[in-house]
């Protein structure tokens, strides 16, 4: 029987942990009928291993929406070339929220066909931006921006100006997927994100894990792309060491954070943070919305 196919999150875990422990990991292969199971184990001595992400499927989710979607348009009924820019939660922002993938998405596919009535209104009235016609005096114009900033979820749409030939006939280009996030460059602020990870999204780690024999050692990969504190693992390296503690679930004794070719790890018996990192980067960013 083939081995299960591993994910990139689970590549880029297994690369880091193996280098950091020196041994190799042994794959499990899932029951399909029995209870969750571990990612990884080892036998001597006895330890079980579950990988995890810590992303945004809300950003995963539209980026390869948007990957799928036609940049460009053409809409007979617009006399201007309209650029829109999708939104996405970060990785913070989509934790704070509750559950992933509950929020609302903008719907990538439909958007042009959504978007012309309410752009032929701001056409109308010479507005090329439908953040400005939020609080318009005219019902008609401030229907229609709210109508927009409801459909991209308060993303970017403005018309362009060319001079000269245009590059796209009247119609909607979707540019691309956008998204924030914010670093304070605190190793202790990325512990609390961590602690609120497992708080709020450990279910399954925790499943996994209970009742195997062995340590239990929970793994968590980081998106350094939509977890704005993780970057700055890239200026600091080792120096990026939280000392704050963190409350591990009793199915967990040992808790890593892997980022990038950096690894976080907590023992919850010593209470201590260790860090360590390996040559050049074990894995491409597994987490980056592919097309």
């Amino acid at each position: 029987m083939p081995r299960r196919k591993e994910k990139s999150s689970e590549l880029r875990a297994r690369a880091v942990l193996e280098h950091a422990l020196g041994v190799e990991l042994e794959l499990v292969e899932p029951d399909p009928s029995g209870p969750p199971s571990p990612d990884y184990r080892l036998c001597a001595p006895e330890a079980a291993f579950e990988v995890k992400e810590f992303a945004s499927q809300d950003w995963k989710g539209l980026g390869k929406a948007v990957n799928k979607a036609p940049v460009h348009t053409p809409l007979s009924r617009l006399s201007g070339v309209w650029g829109c820019l999708v939104p996405a939660y970060n990785a913070v922002e989509e934790l704070e929220l509750g559950e992933p993938g509950s929020a609302r998405q903008p719907r990538v596919k439909r958007l042009p066909k959504d978007l012309v009535g309410p752009l032929e209104v701001l056409e109308r009235h010479s507005v090329t931006d439908y953040r400005i016609g939020i609080g318009a005096v005219s019902e008609e114009l401030r229907q229609a921006c709210e109508r927009i900033g409801w459909l991209l979820r308060g993303g970017w749409c403005t018309r362009f100006e060319f001079e000269g030939e245009p590059p796209f006939s009247p119609g909607v280009v979707v540019l691309g997927l956008g998204w924030g996030h914010s670093r304070t460059g605190d190793p202790d602020v990325f512990a609390d994100l961590v602690q609120m990870w497992l708080d709020r999204r450990s279910a399954n780690m925790r499943e996994s894990l209970d009742g195997v024999p062995g340590e239990h050692h929970g793994v968590l990969v980081v998106a350094e792309s939509v977890v704005g504190e993780a970057r700055a693992v890239e200026d600091m390296r080792l120096e990026f060491l939280p000392v704050v503690s963190l409350r591990l679930p009793v199915e967990i004794d040992t808790l890593w954070v892997v980022i990038g070719s950096m690894w976080l790890r907590f023992d919850e018996q010593t209470g201590v943070w260790t860090n360590g990192s390996i040559t050049g980067n074990p894995l491409p960013d597994s987490t980056i919305p592919a097309g």
